[in-house]
């Protein structure tokens, strides 16, 4: 249950940098789209691969052509954490999946960047912060739920 919060502080990680780095965030941009389908496509196979390696072929190139194609992948980030609980290697699975965090933290962190003549800066950090929360806060009730159920 514990490694549930730490895969979930991968959002506040990637929103740490954003406010550290803004300048790279526009740059960016065009590298996350691909690396979270990869991360995401990463975290479903690695979910099953011991289970069965079929299934978690086919699932790993689908959720790749979902996430690079759909353009809102805000639920797809949210359902992984379920994936915790199910998945043999854990942490594994918790380490990707806060790196995800980060990626997806980014993409929503490029809506709020103010490129200035003199420096780039995050307009609005606390809303960006509030932004990133409530949208994937479902991670956490994703990923705690089966826990919960395994102690009834």
């Amino acid at each position: 249950m514990f490694i549930s919060f730490l895969a979930f502080l991968g959002i506040y990680a990637g929103f740490a940098l954003a406010l550290i780095a803004p300048e790279e965030i526009k740059p960016g941009q065009k590298y996350f789209k691909p690396l979270l389908s990869i991360l995401i496509a990463l975290v479903f196979f690695l979910a099953y691969y011991q289970k069965n390696f079929i299934v978690s072929i086919i699932l790993c190139l689908l959720m790749l052509v979902y996430v690079y194609v759909v353009k809102n992948s805000r639920y797809i980030y949210s359902l992984c954490g379920i994936l915790i609980f199910f998945a043999t290697d854990k942490l594994i699975v918790a380490s990707i999946l806060f790196l995800t965090g980060m990626v997806v933290s980014s993409i929503e962190a490029g809506s709020f960047v103010k490129i200035g003549k003199e420096n780039t800066k995050i307009s609005k950090p606390l809303v960006l912060l509030e932004k990133i929360t409530y949208k994937n806060i479902l991670f956490l009730v994703f990923s705690l739920l089966p826990f919960f159920f395994s102690y009834l």
